[in-house]
């Protein structure tokens, strides 16, 4: 009962009385939101909070990727949810994991690496996402009309890199778990 009573107070100062996330006034709401939903059991709100944009920008902006990373690995119920909520979320999740070389130096370049990833994969929530995307970002951006870059739900779950002067420049991270190297 207190995880579920402390997502809805983070939920209120996140939203704010209106009802639309407002969370840059309150940065901390932002971070605990998605913990306390995950614990109250909450896997259907956590799914939708992840899938709202204004969330995804205020999360990455307030706290960087790394965090919002982890939001995506919370648990989720399964029952909880359909299986098409569940894919969006897991779809969202990876999509970010592929930008993340990108969106850790540069997240002004989330709703472009979001469109070029995503575009092409259907249901109802992800189109639903997408389509916040697109309406709810400001100002001028580079906006994919195909998905041109890599897409989630291959056989690549993420890509990084090493700090400069290390003789390995890139990494990239299989969905099984093995580990591709790249030298220049």
């Amino acid at each position: 009962a207190r995880h579920r009573d402390l997502a809805t107070y983070f939920d209120r100062r996140a939203r704010g009385p209106s009802g639309v996330l407002i969370g840059r006034s309150y940065p901390r709401a932002l971070s605990e939101l998605p913990f306390h939903l995950a614990r109250a059991g909450r896997s259907a709100a956590l799914a939708e909070l992840l899938l709202d944009y204004d969330f995804l920008r205020a999360r990455l902006e307030a706290h960087g990727l790394l965090d919002l990373l982890e939001d995506f690995d919370l648990p989720l119920d399964e029952d909880d949810l359909s299986a098409e909520l569940a894919r969006a979320h897991d779809l969202v999740g990876e999509a970010l994991r592929l930008s993340a070389p990108v969106l850790s130096r540069a997240p002004a370049l989330l709703p472009s690496q979001l469109l070029g990833r995503l575009r092409g994969h259907d249901g109802e929530h992800l189109e639903a996402f997408l389509a916040q995307v697109e309406t709810r970002t400001r100002g001028p951006w580079l906006r994919p009309l195909n998905a041109g870059l890599l897409r989630p739900g291959g056989a690549l779950a993420g890509i990084g890199q090493l700090p400069r002067g290390w003789p390995t420049p890139a990494i990239a991270i299989g969905a099984n778990g093995w580990l591709g190297l790249s030298w220049d």
